[in-house]
Protein backbone atom coordinates (compact mmCIF):
# COMPACT_ATOMS: atom_id res chain seq x y z
CA UNK A 1 0.00 0.00 0.00
CA UNK A 2 1.35 3.39 -0.91
CA UNK A 3 1.66 6.17 1.61
CA UNK A 4 -1.19 8.63 1.76
CA UNK A 5 0.32 11.85 0.33
CA UNK A 6 -0.11 13.88 3.49
CA UNK A 7 2.96 15.56 4.90
CA UNK A 8 2.70 18.56 7.20
CA UNK A 9 5.18 21.03 8.63
CA UNK A 10 4.92 23.79 11.19
CA UNK A 11 1.87 23.09 13.35
CA UNK A 12 0.52 26.37 14.66
CA UNK A 13 -0.76 26.94 18.19
CA UNK A 14 -4.03 28.29 16.78
CA UNK A 15 -4.83 25.07 14.92
CA UNK A 16 -4.08 23.09 18.06
CA UNK A 17 -6.35 25.32 20.18
CA UNK A 18 -9.10 24.92 17.59
CA UNK A 19 -8.81 21.17 17.79
CA UNK A 20 -8.74 21.18 21.57
CA UNK A 21 -11.82 23.39 21.62
CA UNK A 22 -13.62 20.91 19.35
CA UNK A 23 -12.62 18.11 21.69
CA UNK A 24 -13.91 19.93 24.75
CA UNK A 25 -17.23 20.63 23.03
CA UNK A 26 -17.50 16.98 22.03
CA UNK A 27 -16.80 15.94 25.60
CA UNK A 28 -19.59 18.18 26.90
CA UNK A 29 -22.01 16.78 24.35
CA UNK A 30 -21.08 13.25 25.30
CA UNK A 31 -21.61 13.90 28.99
CA UNK A 32 -25.09 15.31 28.38
CA UNK A 33 -25.95 12.21 26.37
CA UNK A 34 -24.86 9.76 29.05
CA UNK A 35 -28.29 8.17 29.43
CA UNK A 36 -28.18 7.22 25.76
CA UNK A 37 -25.32 4.75 26.19
CA UNK A 38 -27.69 1.90 27.10
CA UNK A 39 -28.89 -0.48 24.38
CA UNK A 40 -32.18 0.18 22.62
CA UNK A 41 -34.39 -1.97 20.47
CA UNK A 42 -34.95 -0.97 16.84
CA UNK A 43 -37.94 -2.00 14.76
CA UNK A 44 -37.86 -2.60 11.02
CA UNK A 45 -34.17 -3.60 10.90
CA UNK A 46 -33.55 -6.78 8.91
CA UNK A 47 -32.20 -9.47 11.23
CA UNK A 48 -30.98 -11.46 8.22
CA UNK A 49 -28.51 -9.11 6.60
CA UNK A 50 -24.83 -9.72 7.41
CA UNK A 51 -23.31 -8.11 10.46
CA UNK A 52 -20.90 -5.50 9.12
CA UNK A 53 -17.85 -4.55 11.21
CA UNK A 54 -15.91 -1.54 9.93
CA UNK A 55 -12.11 -1.34 10.07
CA UNK A 56 -9.98 1.73 9.32
CA UNK A 57 -7.48 -0.46 7.48
CA UNK A 58 -7.34 -3.99 6.19
CA UNK A 59 -6.05 -7.08 7.92
CA UNK A 60 -2.43 -7.75 7.02
CA UNK A 61 -2.72 -11.52 6.51
CA UNK A 62 -4.78 -14.63 7.18
CA UNK A 63 -1.64 -16.42 8.39
CA UNK A 64 -1.86 -16.65 12.21
CA UNK A 65 1.88 -17.26 12.54
CA UNK A 66 2.61 -13.87 11.00
CA UNK A 67 -0.19 -11.81 12.56
CA UNK A 68 0.99 -9.03 14.82
CA UNK A 69 -1.44 -6.11 14.78
CA UNK A 70 -4.82 -5.60 16.45
CA UNK A 71 -6.74 -5.13 13.18
CA UNK A 72 -5.59 -8.48 11.81
CA UNK A 73 -6.46 -10.16 15.10
CA UNK A 74 -10.03 -8.75 15.03
CA UNK A 75 -10.59 -10.63 11.75
CA UNK A 76 -8.62 -13.83 12.32
CA UNK A 77 -10.05 -14.84 15.69
CA UNK A 78 -13.52 -15.28 14.20
CA UNK A 79 -12.16 -18.14 12.02
CA UNK A 80 -8.94 -19.35 13.67
CA UNK A 81 -8.71 -20.68 17.22
CA UNK A 82 -5.79 -21.10 19.61
CA UNK A 83 -5.12 -23.66 22.32
CA UNK A 84 -5.99 -21.13 25.03
CA UNK A 85 -8.23 -18.05 25.25
CA UNK A 86 -9.17 -15.29 27.69
CA UNK A 87 -12.55 -15.70 29.35
CA UNK A 88 -14.95 -12.80 29.85
CA UNK A 89 -13.46 -12.20 33.31
CA UNK A 90 -9.93 -12.01 31.91
CA UNK A 91 -8.70 -15.37 33.21
CA UNK A 92 -6.90 -17.83 30.96
CA UNK A 93 -9.29 -20.56 29.82
CA UNK A 94 -9.21 -23.71 27.65
CA UNK A 95 -10.14 -23.44 23.98
CA UNK A 96 -8.71 -26.11 21.66
CA UNK A 97 -6.77 -27.42 24.65
CA UNK A 98 -9.13 -28.96 27.19
CA UNK A 99 -6.50 -28.82 29.93
CA UNK A 100 -2.78 -28.45 30.63
CA UNK A 101 -0.38 -29.52 33.38
CA UNK A 102 3.11 -28.22 34.17
CA UNK A 103 5.27 -31.30 34.80
CA UNK A 104 7.98 -28.88 35.92
CA UNK A 105 9.07 -25.34 35.00
CA UNK A 106 10.28 -26.51 31.57
CA UNK A 107 7.67 -29.04 30.43
CA UNK A 108 3.93 -28.60 29.88
CA UNK A 109 1.53 -31.29 28.68
CA UNK A 110 -1.67 -30.23 26.90
CA UNK A 111 -4.70 -32.47 26.59
CA UNK A 112 -6.64 -31.47 23.48
CA UNK A 113 -10.36 -31.17 22.97
CA UNK A 114 -12.06 -34.21 21.41
CA UNK A 115 -14.15 -33.94 18.25
CA UNK A 116 -12.82 -30.69 16.80
CA UNK A 117 -12.82 -30.49 12.99
CA UNK A 118 -11.30 -27.87 10.69
CA UNK A 119 -13.35 -26.06 8.05
CA UNK A 120 -11.81 -28.35 5.40
CA UNK A 121 -12.99 -31.47 7.28
CA UNK A 122 -9.59 -32.41 8.76
CA UNK A 123 -9.62 -33.47 12.43
CA UNK A 124 -7.68 -31.44 14.98
CA UNK A 125 -5.19 -33.50 17.00
CA UNK A 126 -1.71 -33.52 18.54
CA UNK A 127 -0.02 -33.89 15.14
CA UNK A 128 -1.76 -30.67 14.12
CA UNK A 129 -0.31 -28.80 17.09
CA UNK A 130 3.18 -30.06 16.37
CA UNK A 131 2.97 -29.13 12.67
CA UNK A 132 1.84 -25.59 13.52
CA UNK A 133 4.57 -24.96 16.07
CA UNK A 134 7.29 -26.57 13.98
CA UNK A 135 6.40 -24.05 11.28
CA UNK A 136 6.11 -21.11 13.67
CA UNK A 137 9.37 -21.87 15.47
CA UNK A 138 11.64 -23.34 12.79
CA UNK A 139 10.47 -22.43 9.25
CA UNK A 140 13.02 -19.85 7.99
CA UNK A 141 10.33 -18.03 6.01
CA UNK A 142 8.21 -17.36 9.11
CA UNK A 143 10.15 -14.51 10.65
CA UNK A 144 9.84 -12.45 12.65
CA UNK A 145 6.11 -13.05 12.96
CA UNK A 146 5.20 -14.38 16.39
CA UNK A 147 8.43 -16.35 16.76
CA UNK A 148 10.15 -13.89 19.14
CA UNK A 149 7.33 -14.45 21.63
CA UNK A 150 8.16 -18.16 21.93
CA UNK A 151 11.96 -18.24 22.05
CA UNK A 152 12.27 -20.67 25.00
CA UNK A 153 10.37 -23.49 23.22
CA UNK A 154 12.82 -26.07 21.86
CA UNK A 155 10.51 -29.00 21.10
CA UNK A 156 6.86 -29.94 20.66
CA UNK A 157 6.34 -33.68 21.13
CA UNK A 158 3.29 -35.80 20.29
CA UNK A 159 2.48 -38.14 23.20
CA UNK A 160 -0.70 -39.63 21.73
CA UNK A 161 -3.60 -38.50 19.54
CA UNK A 162 -4.82 -35.87 22.01
CA UNK A 163 -1.76 -35.10 24.13
CA UNK A 164 1.25 -32.96 23.30
CA UNK A 165 4.24 -31.84 25.37
CA UNK A 166 5.97 -28.46 25.05
CA UNK A 167 9.61 -28.44 26.20
CA UNK A 168 11.48 -25.22 27.00
CA UNK A 169 15.19 -24.63 27.53
CA UNK A 170 14.40 -22.28 30.44
CA UNK A 171 11.38 -21.48 32.62
CA UNK A 172 8.70 -19.72 30.58
CA UNK A 173 6.01 -18.22 32.86
CA UNK A 174 4.15 -16.47 30.04
CA UNK A 175 3.74 -19.51 27.80
CA UNK A 176 0.03 -20.02 28.46
CA UNK A 177 -0.85 -16.35 28.06
CA UNK A 178 1.06 -16.09 24.78
CA UNK A 179 -0.56 -19.19 23.34
CA UNK A 180 -3.80 -17.18 23.10
CA UNK A 181 -2.27 -15.48 20.05
CA UNK A 182 -1.51 -18.56 17.91
CA UNK A 183 -4.38 -19.80 15.73
CA UNK A 184 -4.17 -23.40 14.51
CA UNK A 185 -4.11 -24.36 10.81
CA UNK A 186 -4.86 -27.85 9.40
CA UNK A 187 -1.90 -29.95 8.26
CA UNK A 188 -3.27 -30.25 4.71
CA UNK A 189 -3.35 -26.46 4.42
CA UNK A 190 0.20 -26.19 5.72
CA UNK A 191 1.51 -28.97 3.47
CA UNK A 192 -0.23 -28.08 0.20
CA UNK A 193 -0.18 -24.29 0.31
CA UNK A 194 2.72 -21.92 -0.09
CA UNK A 195 2.98 -19.06 2.36
CA UNK A 196 1.23 -16.64 -0.01
CA UNK A 197 -1.75 -18.98 -0.26
CA UNK A 198 -1.87 -19.37 3.53
CA UNK A 199 -1.84 -15.58 3.87
CA UNK A 200 -4.76 -15.21 1.46
CA UNK A 201 -7.42 -17.50 2.97
CA UNK A 202 -8.14 -18.62 6.53
CA UNK A 203 -8.82 -22.30 7.26
CA UNK A 204 -9.46 -22.87 10.96
CA UNK A 205 -11.73 -24.49 13.52
CA UNK A 206 -13.56 -21.32 14.53
CA UNK A 207 -17.26 -20.44 14.64
CA UNK A 208 -17.02 -18.66 11.26
CA UNK A 209 -15.68 -19.88 7.92
CA UNK A 210 -13.76 -17.81 5.38
CA UNK A 211 -15.77 -17.01 2.20
CA UNK A 212 -13.93 -14.33 0.24
CA UNK A 213 -11.47 -11.46 0.63
CA UNK A 214 -11.24 -8.37 -1.55
CA UNK A 215 -8.09 -6.70 -0.31
CA UNK A 216 -8.54 -3.18 1.08
CA UNK A 217 -12.28 -3.53 0.58
CA UNK A 218 -14.00 -6.31 2.52
CA UNK A 219 -13.71 -9.85 3.87
CA UNK A 220 -16.78 -12.06 4.20
CA UNK A 221 -17.36 -15.11 6.38
CA UNK A 222 -20.26 -17.40 7.24
CA UNK A 223 -21.33 -19.36 10.30
CA UNK A 224 -19.57 -22.73 10.65
CA UNK A 225 -22.38 -25.32 10.71
CA UNK A 226 -19.96 -27.94 12.10
CA UNK A 227 -18.53 -25.82 14.90
CA UNK A 228 -17.59 -27.89 17.97
CA UNK A 229 -18.90 -25.25 20.39
CA UNK A 230 -22.15 -23.37 20.73
CA UNK A 231 -23.44 -22.04 17.42
CA UNK A 232 -23.28 -18.24 17.09
CA UNK A 233 -26.58 -16.42 16.73
CA UNK A 234 -25.26 -14.22 13.91
CA UNK A 235 -25.04 -16.07 10.59
CA UNK A 236 -22.96 -13.96 8.21
CA UNK A 237 -20.21 -11.42 8.94
CA UNK A 238 -18.54 -8.80 6.75
CA UNK A 239 -15.43 -6.82 7.71
CA UNK A 240 -15.38 -3.64 5.60
CA UNK A 241 -12.45 -1.26 5.19
CA UNK A 242 -13.53 2.38 5.50
CA UNK A 243 -10.54 4.63 6.32
CA UNK A 244 -12.39 7.94 6.75
CA UNK A 245 -14.03 8.43 10.20
CA UNK A 246 -16.72 10.72 8.75
CA UNK A 247 -17.72 8.07 6.24
CA UNK A 248 -17.76 5.45 8.98
CA UNK A 249 -20.13 7.62 11.02
CA UNK A 250 -22.44 8.22 8.06
CA UNK A 251 -22.55 4.50 7.27
CA UNK A 252 -23.42 3.63 10.87
CA UNK A 253 -26.17 6.23 11.14
CA UNK A 254 -27.51 5.15 7.72
CA UNK A 255 -27.79 1.59 9.12
CA UNK A 256 -25.47 0.20 6.44
CA UNK A 257 -22.93 -1.06 9.00
CA UNK A 258 -23.14 -2.30 12.58
CA UNK A 259 -19.84 -1.56 14.36
CA UNK A 260 -17.27 1.21 13.96
CA UNK A 261 -14.23 1.68 16.21
CA UNK A 262 -13.82 5.29 17.34
CA UNK A 263 -10.30 6.73 17.39
CA UNK A 264 -11.47 9.92 19.09
CA UNK A 265 -14.46 11.10 21.10
CA UNK A 266 -15.56 13.67 18.51
CA UNK A 267 -18.22 11.50 16.85
CA UNK A 268 -19.48 9.90 20.06
CA UNK A 269 -22.17 12.50 20.94
CA UNK A 270 -23.74 12.18 17.49
CA UNK A 271 -23.91 8.41 17.83
CA UNK A 272 -25.14 8.49 21.42
CA UNK A 273 -27.99 10.87 20.57
CA UNK A 274 -29.16 8.90 17.54
CA UNK A 275 -32.06 6.47 17.36
CA UNK A 276 -30.11 3.80 15.50
CA UNK A 277 -26.85 3.30 17.38
CA UNK A 278 -25.18 3.47 20.79
CA UNK A 279 -21.66 4.04 22.09
CA UNK A 280 -19.85 1.35 24.05
CA UNK A 281 -16.61 1.85 25.93
CA UNK A 282 -14.38 -0.98 27.16
CA UNK A 283 -11.31 -0.71 29.44
CA UNK A 284 -8.18 -1.27 27.40
CA UNK A 285 -4.56 -2.36 27.72
CA UNK A 286 -3.61 -0.12 24.83
CA UNK A 287 -0.85 2.48 24.99
CA UNK A 288 -0.69 5.28 22.43
CA UNK A 289 2.72 6.93 22.14
CA UNK A 290 5.11 8.59 19.69
CA UNK A 291 8.15 6.27 19.93
CA UNK A 292 11.70 7.46 19.37
CA UNK A 293 13.73 6.11 16.46
CA UNK A 294 17.04 8.02 16.48
CA UNK A 295 18.30 8.00 12.89
CA UNK A 296 21.99 7.99 13.73
CA UNK A 297 24.65 9.04 16.23
CA UNK A 298 24.11 12.74 15.40
CA UNK A 299 20.37 12.65 15.97
CA UNK A 300 19.23 14.98 18.78
CA UNK A 301 17.07 12.09 20.01
CA UNK A 302 20.20 10.19 21.03
CA UNK A 303 20.44 12.67 23.91
CA UNK A 304 18.44 11.60 26.98
CA UNK A 305 17.87 15.24 27.99
CA UNK A 306 16.28 15.94 24.62
CA UNK A 307 13.94 12.99 25.00
CA UNK A 308 13.00 14.20 28.48
CA UNK A 309 12.40 17.70 27.08
CA UNK A 310 9.98 16.42 24.46
CA UNK A 311 8.00 14.70 27.20
CA UNK A 312 7.80 17.92 29.22
CA UNK A 313 6.68 19.83 26.13
CA UNK A 314 3.41 17.93 25.63
CA UNK A 315 0.33 18.67 27.73
CA UNK A 316 -0.90 15.08 27.87
CA UNK A 317 -4.05 15.68 29.99
CA UNK A 318 -5.17 18.33 27.49
CA UNK A 319 -4.36 15.97 24.61
CA UNK A 320 -6.39 13.16 26.19
CA UNK A 321 -9.34 15.48 26.81
CA UNK A 322 -9.31 16.51 23.16
CA UNK A 323 -9.07 12.99 21.76
CA UNK A 324 -11.17 10.84 24.08
CA UNK A 325 -12.53 13.04 26.87
CA UNK A 326 -13.23 11.02 30.01
CA UNK A 327 -12.29 7.73 28.33
CA UNK A 328 -8.51 8.06 28.59
CA UNK A 329 -5.76 8.81 31.09
CA UNK A 330 -2.07 9.82 30.93
CA UNK A 331 0.63 7.19 31.37
CA UNK A 332 4.04 7.47 32.98
CA UNK A 333 5.61 4.91 30.63
CA UNK A 334 4.33 2.29 28.16
CA UNK A 335 2.61 0.11 30.79
CA UNK A 336 -1.08 0.44 31.64
CA UNK A 337 -2.76 -0.31 35.00
CA UNK A 338 -4.37 -3.43 33.47
CA UNK A 339 -1.01 -5.15 32.98
CA UNK A 340 0.76 -7.27 35.58
CA UNK A 341 3.87 -5.38 36.70
CA UNK A 342 2.41 -1.88 36.38
CA UNK A 343 4.36 0.39 38.74
CA UNK A 344 2.02 2.97 40.34
CA UNK A 345 4.91 4.83 41.97
CA UNK A 346 6.25 6.04 38.61
CA UNK A 347 4.40 9.24 37.73
CA UNK A 348 3.95 11.02 34.38
CA UNK A 349 6.36 13.78 33.38
CA UNK A 350 3.81 16.57 33.60
CA UNK A 351 3.56 19.65 31.40
CA UNK A 352 6.50 22.07 31.75
CA UNK A 353 7.37 23.83 28.47
CA UNK A 354 9.84 26.16 30.19
CA UNK A 355 11.59 23.16 31.68
CA UNK A 356 11.66 21.62 28.21
CA UNK A 357 13.30 24.74 26.76
CA UNK A 358 15.96 24.70 29.49
CA UNK A 359 16.73 21.03 28.90
CA UNK A 360 17.06 21.64 25.16
CA UNK A 361 19.37 24.59 25.81
CA UNK A 362 21.53 22.51 28.15
CA UNK A 363 21.69 19.73 25.55
CA UNK A 364 23.06 22.15 22.95
CA UNK A 365 19.81 23.04 21.14
CA UNK A 366 18.94 26.57 22.33
CA UNK A 367 17.08 27.24 19.06
CA UNK A 368 15.47 23.81 18.91
CA UNK A 369 15.86 21.47 15.93
CA UNK A 370 13.89 19.77 13.16
CA UNK A 371 12.71 16.18 13.26
CA UNK A 372 10.28 13.87 11.47
CA UNK A 373 7.27 11.84 12.53
CA UNK A 374 5.11 9.17 10.88
CA UNK A 375 1.80 7.69 11.91
CA UNK A 376 -1.19 5.89 10.36
CA UNK A 377 -4.58 7.55 9.69
CA UNK A 378 -6.17 6.96 13.13
CA UNK A 379 -3.15 8.63 14.75
CA UNK A 380 -3.26 11.81 12.68
CA UNK A 381 -5.22 14.00 15.11
CA UNK A 382 -2.98 13.12 18.03
CA UNK A 383 0.18 13.56 15.95
CA UNK A 384 -0.88 17.02 14.83
CA UNK A 385 -1.62 18.15 18.39
CA UNK A 386 1.72 16.79 19.62
CA UNK A 387 3.48 18.49 16.70
CA UNK A 388 1.98 21.80 17.84
CA UNK A 389 3.26 21.37 21.39
CA UNK A 390 6.76 20.53 20.12
CA UNK A 391 6.77 23.57 17.88
CA UNK A 392 6.05 25.73 20.93
CA UNK A 393 9.44 24.73 22.37
CA UNK A 394 11.30 25.13 19.07
CA UNK A 395 11.10 21.60 17.66
CA UNK A 396 9.80 21.56 14.09
CA UNK A 397 8.05 18.31 13.07
CA UNK A 398 7.74 17.05 9.51
CA UNK A 399 4.70 14.72 9.72
CA UNK A 400 3.87 11.93 7.26
CA UNK A 401 0.61 9.99 7.32
CA UNK A 402 1.32 6.51 5.95
CA UNK A 403 -1.21 4.01 4.71
CA UNK A 404 -2.37 1.45 7.26
CA UNK A 405 -0.62 -1.58 5.73
CA UNK A 406 2.56 0.27 4.87
CA UNK A 407 2.88 1.71 8.37
CA UNK A 408 2.59 -1.59 10.23
CA UNK A 409 4.81 -3.37 7.74
CA UNK A 410 7.51 -0.78 8.45
CA UNK A 411 7.00 -1.02 12.21
CA UNK A 412 7.16 -4.82 12.23
CA UNK A 413 10.25 -4.94 9.99
CA UNK A 414 12.10 -2.11 11.72
CA UNK A 415 12.19 -0.06 8.52
CA UNK A 416 10.74 3.21 9.82
CA UNK A 417 12.78 6.09 8.38
CA UNK A 418 11.30 8.91 10.50
CA UNK A 419 12.77 9.73 13.92
CA UNK A 420 9.41 9.42 15.69
CA UNK A 421 6.58 6.98 14.94
CA UNK A 422 3.22 7.34 16.68
CA UNK A 423 1.39 4.08 17.08
CA UNK A 424 -1.06 2.27 19.32
CA UNK A 425 0.29 -0.80 21.09
CA UNK A 426 -1.63 -3.51 22.93
CA UNK A 427 -0.27 -6.77 24.36
CA UNK A 428 -2.97 -9.44 24.91
CA UNK A 429 -0.78 -11.21 27.49
CA UNK A 430 -1.68 -8.37 29.92
CA UNK A 431 1.86 -8.51 31.30
CA UNK A 432 4.53 -5.79 31.29
CA UNK A 433 7.21 -8.28 30.32
CA UNK A 434 5.66 -8.86 26.89
CA UNK A 435 5.57 -5.13 26.25
CA UNK A 436 9.18 -4.72 27.33
CA UNK A 437 10.40 -7.56 25.12
CA UNK A 438 8.89 -5.80 22.10
CA UNK A 439 9.49 -2.13 22.90
CA UNK A 440 12.42 -1.96 25.35
CA UNK A 441 14.74 -4.96 25.14
CA UNK A 442 17.73 -4.65 22.84
CA UNK A 443 16.72 -6.10 19.46
CA UNK A 444 12.99 -6.12 20.25
CA UNK A 445 10.67 -5.99 17.25
CA UNK A 446 9.89 -2.29 17.82
CA UNK A 447 12.76 -1.35 20.15
CA UNK A 448 15.30 1.31 19.23
CA UNK A 449 16.73 1.42 22.73
CA UNK A 450 19.51 -0.33 24.61
CA UNK A 451 20.08 -0.47 28.35
CA UNK A 452 22.06 -3.34 29.85
CA UNK A 453 20.31 -3.21 33.23
CA UNK A 454 16.88 -3.22 31.61
CA UNK A 455 17.85 -6.20 29.44
CA UNK A 456 18.94 -8.17 32.52
CA UNK A 457 15.75 -7.32 34.41
CA UNK A 458 13.54 -8.33 31.48
CA UNK A 459 15.39 -11.64 31.32
CA UNK A 460 14.86 -12.14 35.06
CA UNK A 461 11.12 -11.53 34.70
CA UNK A 462 10.95 -13.93 31.76
CA UNK A 463 12.54 -16.88 33.57
CA UNK A 464 10.90 -17.11 36.97
CA UNK A 465 7.42 -18.11 38.10
CA UNK A 466 7.83 -16.16 41.35
CA UNK A 467 5.39 -13.21 41.03
CA UNK A 468 7.27 -11.14 43.62
CA UNK A 469 10.57 -11.43 41.77
CA UNK A 470 8.86 -10.74 38.45
CA UNK A 471 7.06 -7.68 39.79
CA UNK A 472 10.21 -6.18 41.31
CA UNK A 473 12.09 -6.57 38.02
CA UNK A 474 9.25 -5.07 35.99
CA UNK A 475 8.86 -2.16 38.42
CA UNK A 476 12.55 -1.30 38.03
CA UNK A 477 12.39 -1.35 34.22
CA UNK A 478 9.68 1.32 34.37
CA UNK A 479 11.92 3.49 36.53
CA UNK A 480 14.72 3.12 33.97
CA UNK A 481 12.64 4.03 30.94
CA UNK A 482 11.07 6.94 32.78
CA UNK A 483 14.58 8.38 33.28
CA UNK A 484 15.63 7.41 29.73
CA UNK A 485 12.41 7.82 27.73
CA UNK A 486 11.82 5.54 24.76
CA UNK A 487 8.80 7.63 23.68
CA UNK A 488 6.82 10.74 24.41
CA UNK A 489 4.69 8.96 26.97
CA UNK A 490 1.11 9.77 26.17
CA UNK A 491 -1.95 7.84 27.26
CA UNK A 492 -4.15 4.82 27.41
CA UNK A 493 -7.78 5.00 26.34
CA UNK A 494 -10.90 2.93 26.47
CA UNK A 495 -11.86 1.04 23.36
CA UNK A 496 -14.76 3.13 22.03
CA UNK A 497 -17.18 1.61 19.54
CA UNK A 498 -20.28 2.86 17.77
CA UNK A 499 -22.69 -0.08 17.72
CA UNK A 500 -25.97 -0.65 15.91
CA UNK A 501 -28.91 -0.81 18.29
CA UNK A 502 -29.85 -4.19 16.86
CA UNK A 503 -26.79 -5.72 18.57
CA UNK A 504 -25.73 -6.70 22.07
CA UNK A 505 -21.93 -6.43 21.87
CA UNK A 506 -19.21 -7.33 24.34
CA UNK A 507 -15.42 -7.34 24.26
CA UNK A 508 -12.98 -9.37 26.34
CA UNK A 509 -10.29 -7.80 28.58
CA UNK A 510 -7.50 -8.70 26.14
CA UNK A 511 -9.07 -6.37 23.55
CA UNK A 512 -10.57 -9.09 21.36
CA UNK A 513 -14.09 -8.92 19.91
CA UNK A 514 -15.55 -12.42 19.64
CA UNK A 515 -18.60 -12.13 17.39
CA UNK A 516 -19.75 -15.60 18.45
CA UNK A 517 -20.63 -14.00 21.83
CA UNK A 518 -22.85 -11.31 20.30
CA UNK A 519 -26.64 -11.30 20.12
CA UNK A 520 -29.26 -9.71 17.93
CA UNK A 521 -32.11 -7.83 19.55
Amino acid sequence: MNAIPNRRKGFGALSRRDFLRRGAMAGLGLASAGSMFSARGLSGFSQNRPLTFVLSGDAATMDPHLAFDVTTTHVQIQMLEALVTRAQDGTLAPLLAADWVFENTRNVVFTLREGVVFHNGEPFDAETVKANFDRLLFDPEITPGLRPLFGPIVNVEVLDRLRVRFTMDEPFPLLIARLTNVGMLPQAHLAQSDNDAISSAAVGTGPYEFVAWQRDNQLTMKRNANYWGQQPEIEDVVFRVVPDPSTQLLELLSQNVDVILLTSVLNAPTIASSDVATVRNFPNNITIDPFFNPSGPDSPLQNVAVRQALNLAVNVPELVEALVGPFGSPLATVITPLAFGFNPSVSPFGFDPQGAVQLLKGAGYPDGFSTSMVTFPPGQDGAEIIGGYLQDVGVQVDLRIAGFGEFFQQVNTRSISEEIFLTAWSVPALDAQSTFEILVKTGGVASYYTNEEADVLIDVASKTFDPGVRQAALFRVQEIIKDEPIAIYSHTQDDLAGVSSRLVVDRRPDGKYHIKDWLLQ
